[in-house]
């Protein structure tokens, strides 16, 4: 069992102590946790892993969630927040959430349409005879070229069933072929 030390949006000057039942190392300070919170449910910021707690084991609650919908808050930005607490008087958990943009600072994980779709390796080869149905096949034929964008693929059951099958998979870019440069640019006068 790892610890966990929160900075919840409260009007009170302490973090908050959980439970957390997974195997944690340093890389989950800054990420954002949902864990219960009196009656209802709050987003929070991990913001140490202490070794123990004041409040009796027997007593923590336990997280209930790690967001990984963001990259985790730096060192250097988690540093800033504690200067502004300190400096403003203020918690350090209010600090933290009115820092972050607003969609970040609700317990709801943020729902990311990705971008492009990518033909897999499992989908090359399935490809060649292991397709059934003339609208997967027709939506791998495609892919087979290179990423596309979301937007160009039918919103249909053969895309569900093919990302069911991993033989296709969102990916964060196109593999752009056009940006090879063949030549260098040469300076204008300005800038030389």
């Amino acid at each position: 069992m790892t610890l966990l030390r929160i900075a919840l949006d409260v009007p009170l000057p302490r973090l908050f102590d959980y439970q957390w039942p997974h195997p944690a190392d340093e890389s989950l300070i800054g990420r954002r946790v949902v864990v219960p919170f009196g009656s209802g449910r709050k987003a929070g910021v991990v913001v140490e892993l202490p070794a123990h707690s004041d409040v009796p084991t027997a007593k923590l609650r336990a997280a209930e969630e790690v967001l990984d919908d963001m990259p985790a808050l730096s060192p250097d930005w988690l540093d800033l927040a504690r200067f502004c607490a300190d400096y403003y008087q203020r918690p350090l958990g209010e600090v933290i959430h009115a820092a972050l943009p607003p969609r970040f600072r609700r317990t709801a994980p943020l729902n990311i349409t990705p971008a492009y779709y990518a033909l897999t390796d499992a989908g090359r080869s399935a490809l060649e005879g292991k397709v059934r149905g003339a609208a997967q096949l027709e939506l791998m034929r495609q892919l087979a070229d290179g990423p596309l964008p979301a937007a160009a693929l039918p919103a249909s059951g053969a895309r569900r069933e093919l990302l069911r099958k991993a033989w296709i998979a969102p990916c964060a870019t196109p593999l752009d072929r056009s940006l090879n440069f063949v030549k260098e640019h040469a300076l204008g006068e300005a800038q030389s």
